[in-house]
């Protein structure tokens, strides 16, 4: 399922920026909003058309006879076709062109037509993707083709199964054809008629809505919102460089109206269809990268950009709705730059001199008195005008015009509707700001193959929007194979749809297989028991072949089994004998019972043991007191020029504390000053033995971090200089404050440098470091390195 709640267009291509400068009344509500358009970089995403060239065969052409050129000429003037799709596509472009360039026009239609209604499937090329038939016999010079190709594929919206490609077909004679590609999912005709039924069933849901509203005005910014409610733009495909765009679809309505993702040129096709199926004149422009629209109200032109307009989440925007070209062209260098139309356009484009009034912001404060409303337009001539019995602002008698803020009863009045009016310009688009409350209703449920549709429709002002309802998928049951016997045959295992009963691996005869012989080996007889002849039988059906013959047992053949001797603990056997060639037992062995231990106790390491004297097994069967434990009262000190030596405690296994010089003596290690690791040896006496040895430490002397300058992807760190019992300094930077993860460690190994640069970091990311010094030491002639504590953490922000 689809549903829009929540999208951010920042990304690596797109970042939009909107600054809105408020005003504010003493106790803090909004009074009014100002826009403030600067060059920011705003979603672009048309994929440029890729030419390719391909030899065909004089047959691959498609035969568009007169009949059906005249017929689809009629249909176009009488704004009817056999499925009611011509009304989607725009002839205003098609009106100005010779009559030449018409026919070409004519028989691109035609073939299109065909694909849309019919399953004809499309031509494979030397490659393997999909296009178009090529039209026969055209004398239109290439360019003009190519004019006139392009021209067809902005103004024919409904045709979603074009893709970006144009195909240059060479003949024989040397004329040739360009046509476009069709996406793969949509090269085979059954395949593609599934897919049409997608869209239409979009488009007819949309134009339910659209039908309800009573002036183009209302059905425009209808279509506006609903096209910008639905989808997300696709920033991963255009930073990809459109690299799945074979599956993404966004150069077709089929992305808006089928997946929900998309870029410039979806929203605008898709602005292009519902606008001509509804009766108003719209039509698809290009600049080098980006699409938009021009459309037709009360004899003025306007530009939409829909998806300049698309906010994120269910946030519409109208800054480019019903803009003249001065707008597009003034706004900012950047709006300049990706509105400016391509060449072939020159000439054929309606003149956008009307703008549009921005519209209003409806704001709601809240204060000890309840919900205040504030309106404000950033044109300051404009008067906005409002409802609250949900009538259109524009045309309601009930209308009131707004002059200062006021109180919001949203039990009595859930519905506020505003309009911005300005003489000499079109009125905004209507804004509604409403207490939603949306029932949902499934309006076709998902099948295996096909998806459902679920309706959300606001009980108080009737704001509606649809998301898909997945398709289930097949549940898929198991038709068991049937292994092939050696006289009958068998199927292969096949799968069905256990919901709607479609097979989905058709199960296949498999041929008897005959029988498979394999030999019986002889069986040799046994002492009792009988043996067999060598026979056969099948391996598949296990008929036997050749029958096997018994041969007679052959008796025991006895031998002896000496007698084993007892020991301590395992028993004797007498003697007795079993048969050589089976091993049965003939005369059964008696057990003789173990002699048992002969046992002489003696002390050792805190243990009383004993000792057999016959086998020389040894076990403990008591203790007596020992050391148990022996502890350094401090194992690390921190350099400050003075001698340490910890104080050693040693306790018995009874826990009892041992006393130095009568139970042990300690041997000190020599210096104990400088920074190092330093051995103690413990030698027990008296009623204790053994010598045990501990360690303690000497680091070095810590240090502070002393300053942290930010720079550019970078930044410079110091500390104050520690150099006595110290070989260097060991920094760690971390983008996590516990130096959890991503920790980077840098080494200093000179002990008068007190700085250091840290660069090729991410910008505007905050680090956090910490510094510690180490000296190098000999421990059993390695080198090892012991370590101060870490100084307190600074953090620091790179620069941009």
């Amino acid at each position: 399922m689809h549903m829009k709640r929540t999208k951010f267009k920042t990304g690596i291509l797109a970042v939009v920026f909107c600054s809105l400068t408020f005003l504010f009344s003493g106790d803090g509500n909004s009074i009014y909003a100002d826009e403030i358009l600067t060059d920011t970089e705003l979603p672009v995403g048309r994929f440029s058309f890729e030419e390719k060239t391909e030899e065909a065969d004089d047959e691959d052409y498609e035969s568009v006879e007169e009949d059906d050129v005249a017929e689809q000429s009629l249909l176009r003037m009488t704004g009817i076709s056999a499925d009611d799709w011509e009304k989607y596509g725009s002839d205003y472009f098609y009106e100005q062109l010779s009559d030449e360039e018409k026919k070409y026009w004519d028989d691109l239609d035609a073939i299109c037509e065909k694909y849309l209604t019919t399953e004809t499937d499309a031509v494979t090329t030397n490659t393997g993707t999909y296009r178009m038939k090529a039209i026969s016999g055209s004398t239109l010079e290439k360019e003009k083709q190519k004019k006139v190709l392009r021209m067809f594929r902005y103004s024919k919206p409904q045709y979603y199964f074009l893709n970006a490609t144009i195909y240059t077909i060479t003949y024989s004679d040397k004329k040739v054809s360009m046509i476009f590609g069709i996406y793969p999912a949509f090269g085979k005709g059954a395949d593609r008629m599934e897919e049409t039924e997608k869209v239409k069933a979009q488009v007819d849901t949309w134009q339910k809505q659209i039908d309800e509203c009573s002036t183009e005005d209302e059905k425009v910014q209808t279509i506006h919102d609903l096209i910008i409610q639905k989808v997300e733009y696709n920033h991963d495909l255009v930073n990809s460089d459109f690299a799945t765009e074979n599956t993404e679809y966004s150069q077709s309505v089929y992305s808006v109206l089928c997946t929900n993702k998309t870029v410039c040129a979806g929203y605008a096709q898709t602005f292009e269809m519902m606008c001509n199926g509804t009766g108003i004149d719209t039509v698809a422009v290009t600049s080098f990268d980006h699409e938009w629209n021009k459309i037709k109200l009360e004899n003025n032109w306007y530009n939409v950009d829909c998806t300049w307009d698309d906010n994120g989440s269910d946030n519409v925007g109208y800054i480019y709705f019903l803009r003249n070209d001065d707008y597009y062209d003034t706004s900012s260098s950047y709006s300049k730059k990706h509105h400016a139309e391509e060449s072939y356009w020159e000439g054929y484009l309606p003149a956008t001199e009307m703008d549009s009034v921005g519209s209003p912001w409806i704001s709601v404060n809240e204060n000890a008195s309840g919900s205040k409303i504030g309106m404000s337009c950033y044109n300051k001539e404009a008067e906005i005008y409002y409802t609250t019995d949900k009538s259109n602002p524009v045309t309601s008698g009930t209308r009131m015009l707004y002059q200062s803020d006021f109180l919001w009863n949203s039990s009595e009045y859930p519905v506020i509707k505003a309009a911005a009016m300005e003489d000499g310009k079109h009125n905004s688009a209507v804004v509604t700001k409403c207490l939603h409350n949306y029932n949902a209703s499934i309006l076709a449920d998902a099948a295996c193959e096909k998806a459902g549709t679920r309706e959300y429709t606001c009980t108080i002002c009737g704001n509606g929007y649809m998301e898909e309802i997945l398709a289930t998928g097949h549940t898929v049951e198991i038709d068991p194979e049937v292994a092939a016997a050696c006289e009958t045959a068998g199927i292969t295992e096949g799968s069905h749809c256990r919901v709607c009963g479609k097979v989905l691996v058709e199960q296949t005869v498999i041929p008897a297989t005959g029988h498979t012989p394999v030999t019986d080996d002889a069986v040799a007889a046994a002492c009792e028991t009988t043996g067999l002849t060598e026979g056969s039988h099948c391996s598949v059906c296990e008929k036997v072949l050749t029958e096997q013959t018994v041969i007679p047992a052959a008796g025991h053949v006895p031998v002896t089994d000496a007698a084993v001797e007892a020991a301590c603990e395992t028993t004797g056997l007498t003697e007795g004998n079993h048969c050589s060639v089976c091993g049965k037992v003939l005369t059964a062995q008696n057990v003789i019972p173990a002699t048992g231990h002969q046992w002489n106790e003696y002390k050792e390491s805190g243990k009383i043991k004993r000792k057999c004297s016959v086998c020389g097994k040894t076990e403990t069967v008591g203790t007596y007191l020992d050391v148990k434990k022996i502890q350094l009262s401090k194992t690390t000190y921190a350099y400050d020029g003075k001698a340490h030596m910890p104080t050693i405690k040693v306790t018995n296994t009874a826990g009892k504390k041992l006393k130095e010089g009568t139970d042990y003596k300690v041997k000190k290690p020599s210096g104990r000053k400088n920074a190092g690791i330093y051995t103690v040896t413990i030698v027990m006496k008296g009623k204790y033995s053994g010598k045990y040895q501990k360690t303690f430490q000497i680091v070095p002397k810590g240090t502070v971090i002393s300053g942290v300058k930010a720079k550019k992807k970078a930044f410079t760190v110091s500390w104050k200089k520690q150099a006595k019992q110290t070989s260097g300094y060991q920094i760690q930077y971390a983008v996590d404050a516990k130096f959890k993860k991503s920790v980077v460690t840098k080494n200093v190994n000179n002990t008068k440098k007190v700085k250091l640069d840290v660069s090729k970091l991410k910008a505007k990311k905050k680090y956090y470091i910490r510094i510690r010094t180490y000296k190098t030491v000999k421990v059993n002639g390695k080198s090892k390195k012991i370590y101060s504590g870490w100084s307190k953490v600074k953090a620091v922000t790179t620069k941009k």
